[in-house]
């Protein structure tokens, strides 16, 4: 298969940043659905249904994943609903999810290594 994603993160995915993500630990739930599979839930996925207006993700919001869509970040892992929502499919949402986790824990790991880099610089910070 093609890869049909944009090949640098669009605007939309590093919008979906801007709040905070929780730090799984290790953690993924891509592996708990995608890796435990014998194949027949991968061809025939769930989805969660986003209501248009609504701010509560799940696991992202209505907007988001829209904006997602428009970006090309999820080709036909999106689906508009005739109410005007949007279903999108449990592994694109595991994945997202799974993104925004591993994206935060390498700030962690970034902001740790920062402070212990300025900890250990004798010169001191201007």
């Amino acid at each position: 298969m093609t890869d049909r994603t944009p090949p640098v993160i669009p605007e939309a995915l590093l919008a979906l940043l801007r709040q905070p993500w929780r730090v799984e630990g290790g953690f993924q739930a891509w592996s708990v659905a995608w890796d435990r599979d014998d194949g027949r839930r991968r061809a025939d996925p769930s989805g969660y249904v986003l209501r248009k207006g609504s701010d509560e993700p799940n696991p992202i919001t209505h907007a988001e994943a829209d904006a997602l869509l428009k970006a090309g970040v999820l080709p036909g892992l999106a689906k508009p609903r005739e109410n005007g929502g949007l279903w999108l499919n449990e592994h694109a949402a595991h994945a997202l999810s799974d993104f925004g986790s591993d994206v935060y824990a390498a700030w962690e790991k970034l902001r740790g290594r920062l402070a212990a880099a300025a900890a250990a610089d004798g010169r001191g910070s201007d």
